[in-house]
């Protein structure tokens, strides 16, 4: 079926979107709802478009990692699909895993869900909204199971990062161990690293998948399990 001119304006305008509800369409190309509807119809019969969820579309054809953030809201993708983007590590996920601060599942996505207060330090980037490199690090710190274990995160790293905002999102996301295993693990590099941080008392595991180890390391207040 031909492309129509209203079908071709719409692509157009939905192109810097590329992730859309029927509001977006009908704001876009000031439609009545009827419209609207009838717009959305014939861009799916002519294979334009896509249904994400109900009430959520997508242009055909568009990259997943656009696509993820917009399922839930608010959510952004981290951990090991974002230290994978970000080319810190060649491992991945077979599903992009995302934080958001909602208790929800989806079959096609992995949702982590975190406090309010831990919702931060993300960014888009060509349409793809995600941790920043230092965020993703973190969320990682907080909770290695999704980003492959520490020995992955430990590798990720040995990048160049701004050592200043791990210290300002470390300290922010309120976690004694997150601290401890970036000290550790920024001191184990050879990293300069001059902050102080308030480590608390008593020791955790490096890495919380892994068995106890009792291989103590005082200063950082971590058994050493790897």
């Amino acid at each position: 079926m031909q492309t129509s001119k209203r079908q071709a304006k719409a692509l157009e305008k939905l192109g810097g979107l590329k992730v859309f509800t029927a509001r977006d369409i009908k704001l876009l190309l000031n439609l009545n709802q009827t419209q609207t509807y009838n717009l959305i119809k014939s861009l799916k019969k002519n294979n334009h478009i896509e249904i994400v969820k109900k009430g959520l579309y997508c242009l055909k054809g568009t990259d997943e990692m656009i696509i993820a953030p917009r399922i839930i809201y608010p959510s952004y993708i981290s951990f090991l699909s974002a230290l994978n983007y970000y080319e810190l590590t060649d491992q991945f996920s077979k599903k992009i895993i995302l934080t958001t601060t909602k208790r929800k599942k989806y079959k096609d996505y992995i949702f982590v869900t975190l406090k309010n207060e831990r919702f931060f330090g993300y960014t888009k980037i060509d349409n793809i909204i995600i941790a920043e490199k230092e965020k993703a690090l973190i969320d990682s710190l907080l909770l290695p199971k999704y980003s492959g274990g520490i020995k992955t995160i430990i590798n990720c790293f040995k990048a160049d990062l701004n050592t200043k905002k791990l210290y300002k999102y470390a300290v922010r996301i309120n976690s004694k161990s997150v601290l401890r295993r970036l000290g550790y693990i920024l001191e184990k590099l050879d990293i300069n690293f001059n902050y102080k941080l308030n480590l608390g008392k008593g020791y955790e595991l490096l890495d919380p998948a892994k068995p106890k180890k009792n291989n103590y390391n005082k200063k950082w207040l971590l058994d050493v399990n790897i």
